[in-house]
């Protein structure tokens, strides 16, 4: 058994940090989660990019104190993730590695680096999720490649004039925002290449209970300019947008690529729903994590599973 812990977000206008101490909150809970939904203004959430169907947090990529930048190289979506970077991550490697002047590299496209978003499937009227490589989902693709093999995606389309396909659904995962990719499992592209390497490490059956129990507790597939809240508590998801907030009203920048380390935090300590509220809290006795949102974090952002 785990003992028994709460956890709370201490911000000021420097700083935002998960504190993880033992559960002592006497605030019940209903009134915690008033509170605050009451300290949430409707302007700040639409401003931010909230959307509370999708539990996303999507901020403008020009927004002064949330957005991320996209980055310069045409054909990469990632985000450019320090103020004095020119590039996302990958490109900056590349740029370095190429020997190349700023200008010449600018003018080079990108090729060979995945897309993390998701996008539908160029055939029409297709509402099933494209495979990064082909651009086309996997009924699409198995078609091609049975029947015209020797032909290009575009060509086949061109040809064939295939129809499209309704949707599969939401992805089975519980905190996924993506659209399910094969019919068989219910998951989506990047959740079906983790479900697989569970499979190899694990041994799990490839079995519809199996990949259910899973994907209650597998993380969202991240991308570095949103931050993806879906099957966090309620309590939770509050807290992280009060503080984000609260430092905007600062002029305080929040690099988002650092929130779901919350996530991850909280959710491997075994949190419960005790939540201290209130702009500031008084630190607990004895040892503490923190998950600092005030730095800029170099390192790629990708859920565990």
């Amino acid at each position: 058994m785990y003992p028994t812990r709460s956890w709370h977000i201490r911000w000021t206008a420097d700083e935002v940090t998960v504190v993880f101490a033992p559960a002592r909150s006497s605030v019940p809970r209903d009134v915690t989660i008033v509170a605050l939904r009451d300290a949430l203004r409707p302007e700040f959430l639409g401003e931010a990019g909230w959307n509370p169907a999708q539990q996303l947090l999507a901020p403008p990529r020009a927004h002064p104190l949330l957005g991320m930048p996209e980055c310069p190289i045409r054909g990469c979506t990632a985000g450019v993730c320090s103020a004095n970077a020119t590039f996302c991550l990958v490109c900056d490697r590349r740029y370095r590695a190429s020997g190349l002047s700023l200008t010449d590299f600018l003018s080079i496209p990108l090729e060979g680096k995945p897309n993390r978003g998701e996008r539908l499937c160029i055939v029409a009227n297709c509402e099933r999720p494209a495979h990064v490589n082909s651009g086309i989902c996997s009924s699409h693709h198995t078609a091609r490649r049975t029947r015209s093999p020797d032909l290009s995606v575009h060509d086949w389309i061109a040809r064939t004039n295939p129809s499209g396909f309704r949707s599969w659904g939401p992805c089975v995962v519980a905190s996924c925002i993506r659209d399910a990719a094969h019919g068989s499992t219910g998951l989506c592209y990047p959740h079906g290449e983790r479900w697989a390497a569970h499979r190899r490490r694990s041994g799990a059956a490839n079995t519809t209970a199996a990949i259910l129990e899973w994907s209650r507790s597998a993380a969202p597939i991240q991308v570095d300019y949103a931050v993806i809240f879906k099957g966090l508590r309620e309590q939770m998801i509050l807290q992280i947008l009060v503080g984000i907030q609260y430092r905007s009203d600062n002029g305080t920048r929040t690099f988002l690529t650092v929130v779901p380390r919350c996530r991850r935090s909280c959710r491997r300590s075994r949190c419960t729903e005790h939540i201290r509220t209130g702009y500031r809290t008084e630190g607990s006795k004895g040892p503490a994590r923190h998950d600092r949102l005030d730095q800029d974090r170099s390192a790629p952002v990708t859920g565990d599973s």
